[in-house]
């Protein structure tokens, strides 16, 4: 079992990030459009709740079936989202900002990695793919 994801830090796209005021994640719900994702019953009902505590509607601009999905949205710089810690890793430097909510720790989730050994017997690379993703995800 790892660690939970760190998850979810909100990220403003450049549109966003060139004007330098401190934005709130309520204001963001409130006023900026977010891309996020629509098909994760989990993280949906985690982020209506917190909206719903901010007491403001949560009204998505862009509905995403993924977070790569969401990423490409949020590259685009036409919108705001939620996603995991992890996928910042792919966004080029200075290209989003971070901004971090106690509200959003609702939204983070631990990972689960299940492994057969067998595997490994038939597909030999797969035991290298293991090895990475321990590394990557620091099991």
């Amino acid at each position: 079992m790892a660690k939970p994801q760190a998850h979810e830090r909100l990220l403003r796209s450049n549109e966003f990030h060139h004007n330098r005021k401190k934005l709130t994640l309520r204001q963001a719900i409130a006023e900026l459009p977010l891309a996020t994702q629509t098909t994760d019953g989990q993280f949906a009902s985690g982020l209506r709740a917190i909206a719903q505590a901010f007491d403001v509607p949560l009204a998505p601009a862009l509905a995403c079936q993924s977070f790569p999905q969401t990423m490409a949205a949020l590259r685009s710089g036409r919108f705001w989202a939620i996603v995991p810690e992890l996928a910042v890793r792919d966004l080029p430097s200075g290209t989003a900002q971070r901004l971090t909510d106690p509200a959003l720790a609702q939204l983070d989730r631990e990972a689960m990695l299940a492994w057969n050994p067998r595997l490994v017997r038939v597909r030999p690379n797969a035991a290298k793919i293991a090895t990475r993703l321990q590394e990557t995800l620091a099991i």
